[in-house]
């Protein structure tokens, strides 16, 4: 699969061939740092990614990109207008770039948490560079590379078996799943019933990986289920028996969101399809369900604590984990979610590709939007009224000399015609 392919399945399976409507937002998304990426350069939302990449003391968000025509920058945002300063770093890695992920090494820093290595994936293999501070930037070392024996669909990083790593689990056009320990292959199989890849993603409650198939369903394999299969001889004759259910629209994302608070109780599967936002628990079942009537093209998801009042005799105050959906749609428009109520609706410039919140010199809760052009800001929800709205125009003046001479020149049209007279067939009656 070419490039130019790759980018118009992605571009038509997010509706950017569908014609958009001319929506109306009062407000609009305030940007507060905002640069354009490359020169007629395509992105798409999997090749972007804020992470403290270079592990910086202490944690710094950056915003990391890559690029279909192969390069790689590295950005970070201040609360301020775009400085060249802001470029961290800037090179070609010499291959089309289809996804970006941040890999827990399992070592730990001098601060403690875990070194994250940069993951690039191209399309015969997935490059792993560790990103180091200099003098003049941040510069990238390369730890190993996985040579893929196939084409390349994309990548998910995870525990796997639940150990103190992730691994990673690669995805071929073809179905071909690849499951790794840096450079080294664990085990590799093929999907049977393979027709079309998709979003795929490790659900770390269960230890599973969760397919999108071709078939417009989610697939639910657990990994020791997967490596038991991938070792079997053709001669056995055994089959995979994943947990199925059927969504019967275009997958466009899954992310599996961890319940922070009550890790035991597991998690909920998030599922971005052409009209619906899904919410499926830990056995695909479906818990619930909003249609949108517009056509997304990225969602996010923002944690943060919340202070309320409890109704105690003790009286004073609790702290509740609150969950809130972003999605963007091709009308330019993002929306906030919570629970199933919009709770705010901005427009941008452009239609958004990928967004997530991220934190700036301190400031919590700064969204980071890209365009498919490259147009990349960090913005947040503000109040001012938007210069998009449509306008009334001037009153017209009414003259009634002017209506009265049209109305006469009408009926002068009108009178001189006459109408005929039609004769009906007479019916005969046998």
């Amino acid at each position: 699969m070419c490039i130019r392919d790759r980018v118009c399945i992605i571009k038509r399976a997010r509706g950017y061939k569908i014609d958009q409507i001319k929506a109306m937002s009062l407000f609009q998304l305030r940007e507060k740092w905002t640069t354009t990426v490359g020169d007629k350069e395509e992105f798409d939302s999997s090749s972007v990614l804020i992470a403290n990449i270079d592990n910086s003391d202490p944690p710094l968000d950056k915003i990391v990109i890559g690029s279909f025509q192969g390069f790689l920058r590295i950005y970070v945002p201040a609360l301020r207008a775009y400085k060249v300063d802001d470029l961290l770093l800037e090179c070609n890695l010499q291959g089309a770039i289809y996804q970006l992920a941040a890999i827990d090494s399992g070592f730990p820093t001098a601060a403690g948490t875990e070194v994250l290595h940069l993951g690039v994936l191209h399309a015969r293999k997935l490059s792993v560079y560790l990103v180091f501070e200099e003098k003049t930037g941040l510069s990238l070392k390369l730890v190993y590379e996985i040579m893929l024996k196939r084409n390349a669909f994309n990548f998910c990083v995870g525990k796997f078996g639940k150990i103190f790593k992730d691994l990673i689990c690669i995805q071929s056009v073809d179905g071909y799943l690849q499951f790794n320990d840096a450079n080294a292959t664990l085990f590799a199989l093929n999907l049977p019933d393979f027709m079309l890849p998709g979003c795929i993603c490790y659900n770390s409650h269960t230890d599973s990986l969760i397919v999108a198939n071709g078939a417009m369903e989610l697939e639910m394999h657990s990994y020791a289920s997967l490596g038991s299969f991938a070792n079997t001889s053709a001669n056995e004759n055994k089959r995979l028996n994943p947990e199925l259910t059927i969504v019967g629209e275009t997958i466009l994302d899954l992310r599996y969101l961890m319940n922070k608070e009550k890790p035991m109780k597991g998690g909920e599967l998030l599922v971005l399809t052409l009209q619906h936002v899904l919410v499926y628990d830990d056995g695909l079942f479906l818990v619930s369900q909003h249609r949108l009537d517009y056509t997304p093209t990225c969602m996010q998801v923002y944690s943060c604590f919340e202070k309320r009042s409890s109704h105690t005799l003790m009286g004073g105050t609790s702290e509740t984990l609150e969950k809130w959906l972003l999605l963007a749609s091709n009308t330019k428009h993002l929306f906030v979610y919570k629970g199933v109520g919009t709770v705010w609706a901005s427009q941008w410039i452009h239609v958004p590709i990928y967004m997530n919140t991220m934190s700036v010199e301190g400031t919590k809760g700064m969204i980071a939007v890209l365009s498919d052009e490259g147009n990349l800001a960090v913005t947040y929800l503000g109040t001012q009224a938007s210069s998009h709205l449509l306008s009334l125009g001037q009153p017209k003046i009414v003259s009634y000399e002017k209506i009265e001479q049209d109305t006469a020149r009408l009926r002068e049209m009108i009178e001189p015609v006459s109408y005929t007279h039609l004769t009906l067939p007479t019916i005969c009656s046998v």
